[in-house]
């Protein structure tokens, strides 16, 4: 089975580009996330989203290594080490 990998592009829908790319867009990172635009906008004013890049003025972008390590360290092995974790990031500090 072939599992693309974040920032894998598409070349006549089956082939895959073998270089990957290093930042996604906005609509891109909601994309591959399978979040809207709007929650990961949320998710980055509130930090609790992936680190970002600001790319200029009114643009931002995601390291894909950034998203990776993002998505690696939300990973969990039951439904009791989430709510462990949960509780975790709502107690103050």
């Amino acid at each position: 089975m072939n599992v693309p990998v974040i920032g894998e592009q598409p070349i006549h829908g089956k082939e895959r580009l073998n270089r990957r790319r290093l930042v996604l867009s906005e609509v891109e990172t909601a994309d591959e996330l399978s979040l809207s635009v709007r929650t990961l906008q949320s998710m980055r004013m509130d930090g609790t989203g992936p680190a970002f890049i600001k790319l200029t003025e009114r643009r931002v972008g995601y390291a894909v290594s950034e998203l990776e390590r993002w998505l690696a360290s939300r990973t969990v092995r039951s439904t009791a080490e989430a709510t462990v974790r949960a509780q975790r990031e709502a107690a103050p500090c």
